[in-house]
């Protein structure tokens, strides 16, 4: 299914800036993804459920290339201030105006496609504690995954967490930690790999 490649893959709480705060989402496949019904929510700190402040509708988006980003950011004009170009969406309170200990998913209709953290457990020194810092989808990870699993992440953080495979303790300072539009793991451009024949 091409909803096995939509990716979170980054996460944004800059210490310096809560108005830098951003979700980057990345479609990892060689098609194109249609967003109708898809949306992008936030369960805050140990809630069960998310409610509609805390999630965003992507359908307005259309179509999300193959190797193209989508930005989603808690406040525009602070974003492209930071980051010298516009998110392609953003909404106050919404599911990017995370303070670090939340959990985010993509959704199709309501299943599950792409998640960070785990509901129903604040992030508070877990493994999915990003306060102060970022969370950074690792360069293999070639699928989505509705279930959170810490080994795909880089976690940097202002809190110390233990048994985590790759969580730092150290906060990081917008724009120059953080890269909105680049991940580690994207793929060459898909014109450069075309056989002509």
């Amino acid at each position: 299914s091409l909803y096995g490649q939509l990716l979170i893959t980054e996460i944004a709480d800059p210490v310096n800036n809560t108005e830098g705060r951003f979700i980057e989402i990345y479609n990892r496949s060689a098609l194109p993804v249609d967003l109708t019904n898809h949306k992008l929510v936030r369960w805050t700190n140990n809630s069960p459920t998310y409610t509609a402040s805390t999630a965003i509708d992507l359908s307005s988006v259309g179509t999300l290339n193959p190797g193209q980003f989508l930005i989603v950011a808690a406040n525009s004009s602070s974003f492209n201030t930071l980051f010298g170009f516009s998110p392609d969406m953003a909404q106050g309170n919404g599911p990017a105006d995370s303070n670090g200990n939340d959990q985010m998913a993509i959704l199709f209709g309501e299943t599950i496609i792409d998640i960070f953290g785990v509901p129903v457990e604040d992030g508070l020194n877990t493994c999915h504690d990003f306060t102060d810092g970022r969370a950074e989808r690792k360069a293999f990870v070639l699928q989505s995954k509705p279930s959170f699993d810490e080994s795909q992440w880089n976690v940097w953080s202002n809190s110390n967490p233990t048994s985590c495979t790759s969580h730092v303790t150290g906060t990081q300072t917008a724009p120059s930690d953080f890269d909105p539009g680049h991940w580690i793991g994207e793929s060459p451009n898909i014109d450069d790999m075309t056989i002509n024949s």
